[in-house]
């Protein structure tokens, strides 16, 4: 049987669940404790980061080093089913040059 997509989770009750069952280790914040791509980034970049990699991201845009940024705009629902996005407005992530992703929080 296929692994459930991370971006399947309809609520962050199911995504922790879904991670923790796919081998994640997250810390009492919240943050990735694997090493790797990840670590170190809170658990919600998995989540996003899935959806931009199946083409879901709402903007994209572009740095200097013509790398592409994956814009998502938070949604009042989106806060309501995942409440640790807080207040926040705008998620960009990317990946740097060495594979690791990176996020910016903005709201």
């Amino acid at each position: 049987m296929a692994e459930q997509a991370i971006s399947d989770a309809k609520d962050e009750k199911e995504l922790v669940t879904l991670l923790e069952a796919q081998g994640w280790e997250l810390d009492e914040g919240g943050t990735v404790r694997n090493p790797g791509k990840f670590e170190g980034e809170h658990f919600m970049v998995l989540y996003f980061w899935d959806m931009a990699m199946n083409g879901f991201e709402d903007e994209e845009e572009y740095d200097e080093y013509d790398r592409p940024i994956s814009i998502f705009h938070i949604k009042a629902e989106d806060r309501k089913s995942f409440p640790s996005l807080g207040r926040t407005e705008k998620i960009r992530l990317w990946e740097s040059d060495q594979g690791f992703v990176m996020s910016d929080w903005e709201g």
